[in-house]
């Protein structure tokens, strides 16, 4: 869910100043930027995920105990799983994210291609990143109940996600949250039929409804509209002092 304190530092016309799709932009599917800058030296426990426009796994893992650690200093990435050899898609721009957000986080950005830093033989003109950051050494610790609930968020969720964001990423501007969480919810239920995404479904009815009795397309447009009704944009968010490099 994203925080108040991030909707009401950012107003829909900043959004976008420096560009529709083709910029960094990124959705909050879970937490928020976070407000405690990084202490000199810290450890970012996270997943980090690279998904073609049709939702399939390109990088990474989305699996359960899949998480990598990146070390900091100073800012800058110098080893993860304590090797030197550095391997991160648009590693600038996750590295980034992965010191500016809240424990626990789920975002999914979209990245052109060519800033992507992976595969020259992947055809998309764009790729969605799904980076999922559950530690963080000079924070509090994550809770085992989030840290379930984002692996069930990021393995059955996400790929629809994006597969139905990706259809109209290029038409998308801030304001049309109501109607494009209608739309993306209707195809991600096109999509067919899956127990777990179903049942991610419940989980977050349990957690964020309430005893309200809705049905499936309800709780999916609820889950939709926390996240596409504040997108963000690396650019303007380093500009709103939202994210520090």
């Amino acid at each position: 869910m994203l925080s108040t304190d991030d909707r009401c530092c950012f107003r829909p016309d900043m959004l976008y100043r420096t560009g529709g799709q083709g910029s960094m932009r990124y959705f909050f599917l879970h937490g928020s930027h976070e407000k405690a800058s990084c202490s000199d030296q810290v450890v970012v426990e996270a997943n980090v995920a690279v998904l073609s426009q049709r939702g399939d796994l390109i990088f990474g893992s989305t699996d359960e105990n899949s998480a990598s650690r990146y070390r900091f200093v100073d800012g800058v990435c110098t080893h993860v799983n304590g090797q030197g050899d550095i391997s991160i898609p648009a590693s600038q721009f996750v590295q980034t994210l992965l010191k500016n957000v809240s424990i626990p986080t789920l975002i999914v950005a979209e990245v052109p291609i060519d800033q992507s830093e992976i595969s020259p033989y992947v055809q998309d003109r764009y790729v969605y990143i799904a980076l999922m950051v559950t530690g963080r050494s000079d924070l509090e610790l994550c809770h085992q109940n989030d840290r379930l609930y984002l692996y069930k968020m990021m393995r059955t969720f996400v790929p629809r996600f994006v597969q139905s964001m990706s259809h109209k990423s290029s038409d998308y501007l801030p304001g049309d949250a109501k109607n494009l969480c209608k739309e993306a919810a209707e195809r991600m239920e096109s999509l067919g039929e899956d127990p777990e995404f179903s049942g991610f479904l419940q989980l977050y009815r349990q957690r964020y409804c309430g005893r309200l009795v809705i049905g499936q397309r309800e709780i999916l447009e609820s889950c939709l509209l926390h996240s596409l009704k504040m997108p963000f944009e690396l650019i303007a968010s380093i500009r709103q002092g939202l994210v520090r490099l």
